[in-house]
């Protein structure tokens, strides 16, 4: 629901709705950390959709090069989340 909401609100432009569900989420004159915010929130939704994709026998076995790179992006999701939330 949270990145259901928060990416609603991105894609209207209203990014102070961020702060209804986080603590700080938009802060008007911080570019920087408002960018951070947004980026870990993209990776949120990238590695909630793309995890559970690779254990998808079907894919696995019928779409090898799909669940190769959607692994690789998972990966790099992970890590740039994980990273993004130490910035944070």
């Amino acid at each position: 629901m949270c990145s259901y909401f928060m990416g609603g609100a991105a894609l209207s432009g209203d990014f102070e709705k961020w702060n209804d569900v986080t603590s700080g989420g938009h802060r008007a004159g911080e570019t920087i950390g408002n960018i951070a915010v947004g980026i870990h929130v993209f990776f949120v939704v990238v590695v909630t959709f793309g995890g559970p994709l690779q254990i998808i026998p079907w894919i696995r076995q019928n779409a090898p090069k799909f669940h190769h790179w959607n692994g690789r992006i998972y990966i790099l999701a992970a890590y740039l989340l994980g990273s993004g939330g130490i910035y944070m």
